[in-house]
């Protein structure tokens, strides 16, 4: 039994062949060529069991995405507060203190 990250994607047998031909026909492959499919759709929904690719879209990718995002901006800020409060107790240099507010501002733009 094959396990699947995104049990959404694999498609029914008969969504399975649809794919199939539209990718032999665009890549140009023979019957020799073996190949797997994987993908949704948005409008053929009844050769997928009703599966919509949209779901999918949103289940697996941005809802995952958004969040694990979040969570490192909510990281971020706790660290630059547990900085700001530590500066004063610790003699940090004038170097130091830039380094830390360019690597924040780094963090800031990969967001």
């Amino acid at each position: 039994v094959i396990q699947h990250a995104v049990p959404d994607l694999v498609p029914t047998p008969e969504m399975d062949a649809i794919m199939e031909k539209s990718a032999r026909e665009k890549f140009e492959l023979d019957a020799s060529v073996a190949f797997l499919r994987y993908g949704g759709t948005m409008k053929d929904v009844e050769h997928n069991n009703g599966r919509h690719f949209l779901c999918a879209l949103f289940g697996f990718i941005v809802f995952p995405y958004t969040t694990s995002y979040l969570e490192m901006v909510v990281l971020m800020i706790t660290i630059r507060k547990y900085l700001r409060s530590q500066q004063n107790n610790l003699r940090i240099s004038s170097k130091t203190s830039k380094l830390q507010q360019d690597f924040f501002r780094m963090q800031l733009l990969q967001v």
